[in-house]
């Protein structure tokens, strides 16, 4: 029998996480100070993650149509839509 181990994680953390930046540009600014994208266990929460900081680099809004547009640029969409 093959045990499948799987890595701590907590799925209601990382969309907190990524909700909280979505509400609030305070939290948009201070949740890259303690996340790193390789800290989500869900690859769909890191690829927001990762487009959410590239806003945040080109010092423009993170909110819903931007990080969906900066998804949809980047051919990413997809990717978290699985």
């Amino acid at each position: 029998m093959c045990v499948k181990l799987v890595p701590p994680h907590n799925n209601e953390a990382e969309t907190a996480a990524l909700g909280a930046m979505f509400i609030s540009s305070k939290a948009a600014m201070d949740v890259p100070d303690m996340l790193r994208a390789e800290d989500f266990y869900r690859p769909e929460n890191r690829v927001v993650f990762q487009s959410m900081l590239k806003l945040i680099q080109e010092n423009k809004v993170v909110d819903l149509v931007t990080v969906m547009e900066e998804l949809r640029t980047s051919k990413l969409l997809e990717k978290v839509q699985e």
